[in-house]
């Protein structure tokens, strides 16, 4: 019976020991896995914030090229505009010219016409009191 006892204690004692261990196990392997959870949380914290910095990035290249596309169109459109005023500016000075011709021509008709009126109006006098 004292043998069956210390058998029995023996089994016992195993039994412990060996909860014990798994117990151990089981904390030493959450440990592990919280460690693990935390390097990838800290990767995953890692790359949101690089995402986010390539967006501000990008966002931030995309301002710039639609600036310099804008820019661009403005120059352009300011280009054309100063063409076509100068153009105009220059259809204006020949039509001015020719204007101005026109009225010296018709100048010159109208002087003419009033000399020769004055001249026959000076013969009809002449010729009245003579």
């Amino acid at each position: 019976e004292c043998k069956k006892k210390e058998s029995m204690n023996a089994k016992r004692k195993k039994a412990h020991e060996h909860k014990k261990q798994r117990s151990t196990n089981a904390k030493e392997q959450e440990s592990t896995n919280a460690k693990k959870q935390g390097s990838t949380n800290a990767k995953k914290q890692e790359h949101k914030w690089q995402s986010s910095m390539n967006t501000k990035k990008q966002r931030s290249m995309n301002t710039k090229k639609q600036e310099s596309i804008i820019a661009r169109k403005q120059e352009s459109t300011n280009a054309k505009r100063q063409e076509a005023q100068m153009q105009k500016a220059r259809k204006h000075k020949c039509k001015k010219k020719s204007t101005n011709a026109k009225h010296q021509h018709t100048e010159m008709v109208d002087t003419k016409w009033m000399n020769q009126q004055q001249k026959i109006r000076e013969n009809k006098i002449t010729v009245k009191y003579l």
